[in-house]
Order: C-alpha cells, then structure tokens, then sequence
C-alpha cells in the first residue's frame, strides 16, 4: 500500500497547476455587484474607483472566467 502511494504521489505533483495571481480590471454594476464573490475567489480588491463603477482586483489566473460570470460583472480587462 506505502508503495502504490509513493508511486501515486509524484504523479498528483506533476498534474496539479501552478497558481499565478493576474491583476484584473473590470467595469461592474454597482447596484447589483457583490464584492464578496473576489474573496470567495480567493482574490482582493486592490482599488475602487469613486467616479467610474470600475475595480482593480488581484485573483488567481484560474479564477479569471467565474469572476467574469459574476453577477454584475459588465467587462473584465488582464491588467498588462
């Protein structure tokens, strides 16, 4: 059994993803946007525009696409 797992486990290292944290633009609702769903994404808000219903936000690369079904979410920009 020690075996089969010794042997299983570099095989799980290799597939897993490395995680990059990517900055995001995005213009949002404020009505209607809940800025938990960055959190729960495992992200932050880094900035919040007063003027124009736009945040910046840090998130991890893979959590790019939900982020954009969000609701409230209208657009979303990679920073760079």
């Amino acid at each position: 059994m020690l075996t089969l797992l010794v042997l299983i486990f570099p095989i799980v290292s290799i597939a897993a993803k490395p995680v990059f944290e990517v900055t995001v633009i995005a213009t949002v609702d404020r009505d209607v946007f809940d800025k938990t769903v960055v959190d729960k994404l495992g992200g932050k808000i880094v900035y919040t525009a007063e003027l124009a219903p736009v945040i910046v936000a840090k998130l991890p690369s893979h959590a790019v696409e939900e982020f954009k079904k969000a609701h409230g979410v209208k657009h979303v920009s990679l920073d760079g």
